[in-house]
This record gives structure tokens, C-alpha cells and sequence, in this order.
């Protein structure tokens, strides 16, 4: 292949999982590859661990951002720094398996042998997703569908492959072409982006693995429900006519999704109280298929409740 590899990593305040991603990525079968690493205006000890990994590996290439713009805003500056090449996204405190970049290296160069136009498509791999139930770590792996596209990103069984960026391989003029990352969105801006890079006619090509390329560590201990609502009235505001060319009311499709994700929300958190309130909001005009729903999101939180050491009702 004749474009040079970007590993791409927005981090800010990363230290404490910052290390690790390196030294994991240093083990990467495929050798061949910059490390680009954006500091968004990090105020912790990223910024001294960052420069030990550039003197230890020359590949490491480290990008300072002067004060924290955001994650939208940071992809889009490890984007103008990788533009003439392939990016892998990764993040500051995600793993790959060591073979991640030489199975997707061989996987993308395959494309034109199956009439798929590299220059339009960027491939999503088979990855796991990790989080913690109860104390224990919970693997569940992720394989993309066939086809990956806007009906599969809008519809019910997104969440079960979403567009895990740690999981993508593809040119960094895929994502350009398709308008870049939006600065405003600080959350849920793998979705976003998904949807740009269809609705700009470029492809999603699902790469069907044998195991997981990538290891997502899924966690909402520190996500701010309002975040949230607001990523997602964006998201609503901007592909609400890239929905409606394929017949889908992405009102009705966010109002459902937005329900789950803040009853997640709480319910990690321990805010039991909300998390209750939550699930009842799905109760107004139920069908049998929610009601259903919202008694497995109630058992959830009274389990929950059972389990937590020194049980609290947080009101907000």
C-alpha cells in the first residue's frame, strides 16, 4: 500500500491509561506506522508521559492542543496531521490485539478485489466491548453486520455493533470529504461521524474477524445525562433529513434511545431514584414490547440497590 499509517489518539488528562495504550500499540505485529497523540489542553502528567514515549519510540508523534477544545475538535486536528495517509482511531485508555493493524492492513487492501472503491469506504472490524457488572468485567464482542448503513445505524440493533471508532481502518480523506468531526459535540460523535460518511456516499465495510480487534472499555460512571440529551438534540437537528430519505423518524428513534441511555446513565451512578424515573417515562403510551422493557430496567435497579455497599438516593 503506498499511503502511509497514522495511529490517531485524542487524549486529554489520559495519564492514568495513557501509558498502557502506548505500550500496547508498540506491540502491534504490523510495524510500519506513526503514533500521532493530540494533548487537548491536558492539565494532570500526560503531557511528561507522552514525551518518555517519544524518547523511548521515535514513531510517536505528539500534537499540543494550548487549552481543551473538546474530543470533535481534537479528531479533527489529528485529521489535518494524517491527511495524506490511512488513520486508526484509538483512544487514550482502549487495547488492541497485536495482529489489529496487519489484519485490517490486508482486509483494506483486499477492497478493490471485491469492487469496493478504498478511496469511499472505511471498514469497521470485529471488536469486544468490556464493563463492569456487579465487580466483575463482562466481555461482549461486537461483529458489524452486513450491509453497515444508515437503516442499520438508525435502527434497534445498533447498539449491538455501534461505529466504534477504535475499531476503523480507512483513509483519513474519507472522513475530510465527509465534513471532519463536529467541534460541538463532545459525546456520541462516532455515531455522527458514521452518519456524515454515508450521507456523504461513502461506505461502511463490515470486517467479520475471528476475534476482537479492539477492546472498547465501555463505562458511564462519568457521563453527564445533560451531555447526552445534547449530543443527541445535535444529532437529531443534523441527519434528521438523511433519515427521512430512507423513511425514518429519527424523532421517535432518538426519543427511545435517549430513554436507555440515561436509565444506563443512573443506574451506573447509583442515582436510583432517577433511574426509576427514567424507566416509568417509558410506561406513557407503552406497548407490551416496552412495558417489558421498562420491568427489566425496574429489576435491574432494585438488584443494583440490593448490591450497593451503603446504599444512597442521589436526588440530582
Amino acid at each position: 500500500m503506498n499511503y502511509p499509517v497514522y495511529v490517531a489518539i485524542p487524549v486529554y488528562n489520559g495519564a492514568r491509561t495513557i501509558k498502557r495504550t502506548l505500550e500496547n500499540i508498540f506491540k502491534q505485529t504490523f510495524c510500519d506506522f506513526t503514533i500521532l497523540v493530540y494533548d487537548d489542553g491536558s492539565t494532570d502528567w500526560t503531557g511528561q508521559i507522552l514525551k518518555k514515549a517519544r524518547d523511548f519510540d521515535s514513531r510517536v508523534r505528539i500534537l499540543e492542543g494550548l487549552q481543551n477544545e473538546g474530543r470533535g475538535a481534537a479528531r479533527n486536528h489529528l485529521l489535518a496531521a494524517a491527511s495524506d495517509g490511512v488513520i486508526a482511531w484509538q483512544d487514550a485508555d482502549d487495547l488492541w490485539s497485536p495482529s489489529k493493524l496487519q489484519e485490517q492492513l490486508a482486509f483494506f487492501e483486499g477492497l478493490p478485489d471485491r469492487g469496493i472503491d478504498p478511496q469511499r469506504s472505511v471498514i469497521i472490524s470485529t471488536f469486544d466491548r468490556a464493563s463492569k457488572r456487579e465487580g466483575r468485567e463482562l466481555i461482549v464482542r461486537s461483529v458489524p453486520p452486513d450491509p453497515f448503513d444508515v437503516k442499520y445505524v438508525l435502527g434497534e440493533n445498533y447498539g449491538q455493533c455501534p461505529f466504534q471508532l477504535q475499531a476503523t481502518f480507512g483513509l483519513t480523506s474519507v472522513y475530510q470529504n465527509a465534513g471532519g468531526f463536529d467541534p460541538i459535540l463532545n459525546w456520541a460523535e462516532d455515531v455522527d461521524i458514521a452518519l456524515n460518511i454515508l450521507g456523504a456516499g461513502s461506505q461502511i465495510i463490515p470486517h467479520q474477524a475471528t476475534t476482537g480487534l479492539a477492546r472498547y472499555h465501555h463505562g458511564l460512571g462519568r457521563v453527564d445525562g445533560d451531555v447526552v440529551v445534547q449530543a443527541q438534540t445535535r444529532i437529531i437537528q443534523k441527519h434528521r433529513v438523511l433519515a427521512e430519505r430512507y423513511g425514518l423518524d429519527i424523532e421517535s428513534i432518538y426519543s427511545r434511545r435517549r430513554l436507555g441511555y440515561l436509565f444506563n446513565i443512573y443506574l451506573e451512578n447509583r442515582n436510583f431514584r432517577k433511574a426509576i424515573y427514567t424507566a416509568l417515562a417509558e410506561v406513557i403510551d407503552a406497548d407490551e414490547e416496552k412495558l417489558m422493557a421498562v420491568s427489566r430496567n425496574l429489576a435491574a435497579v432494585f438488584r443494583a440497590m440490593q448490591h450497593a455497599p451503603g446504599t444512597r438516593d442521589a436526588a440530582d
